[in-house]
Parts: C-alpha cells; sequence; structure tokens
C-alpha cells in the first residue's frame, strides 16, 4: 500500500523537512519521468543500480538511454535526487 500512495505532497513527509518538488529535477520527476506514486519514484530511483550502469555521465546502459530519449538531461543526477525526496518520507512510510 505505501507504494501505491501519491507522492507528491505526501501526508507522511517529516515535518522537519520542507520538499523541493518545484525544483529542476521535480519537475523532471512530473513530466519527463511520469512520476505519481511513491512506487514510481522508488523504481525511477533504483534505475542507478541496475546491470550495465556505470554511474559516469556518458553512462549508455539501457536505462540511462531511455531516459536521455525522455529528454532527462542528466540521469544520474535525477535519479540520485529521486533517492533525496524519497527520504522526506517518515519512517513508517519508508517504501
Amino acid at each position: 500500500m505505501r507504494k501505491t500512495m501519491p507522492f507528491w505532497y505526501h501526508r507522511g513527509t517529516k515535518k522537519s523537512v520542507r520538499p523541493r518538488y518545484g525544483d529542476k529535477w521535480g519537475v523532471c520527476h512530473r513530466q519527463t519521468h511520469g512520476i505519481k506514486t511513491v512506487g514510481d519514484m522508488l523504481a525511477h530511483a533504483q534505475k542507478n543500480t541496475s546491470w550495465g550502469h556505470t554511474g559516469k555521465i556518458n553512462c549508455q546502459c539501457r536505462n540511462c538511454s531511455q531516459d536521455r530519449s525522455r529528454g532527462c538531461t542528466d540521469p544520474i543526477a535525477c535519479r540520485k535526487n529521486a533517492n533525496t525526496k524519497l527520504n522526506y518520507l517518515d519512517r513508517e512510510w519508508d517504501p
């Protein structure tokens, strides 16, 4: 159930955090990657650990290539920011 919850303006966001949903990566997550749920964000963040991923700016793994073709300017940084945004959630809501 946690993964099916809407990610944006999640009710389980830590009170000590001021989320930055409108930053460059938040816009990329919504518009380029179509992220709507916690599960979508988690799946996106985990792409940095996929087979063949080098972690370099010019990585040609399948996930990086697909994300670039969709218009993501820096898939690695975008996914790192996805992890940061997932950490906005309280422990009880952590997927």
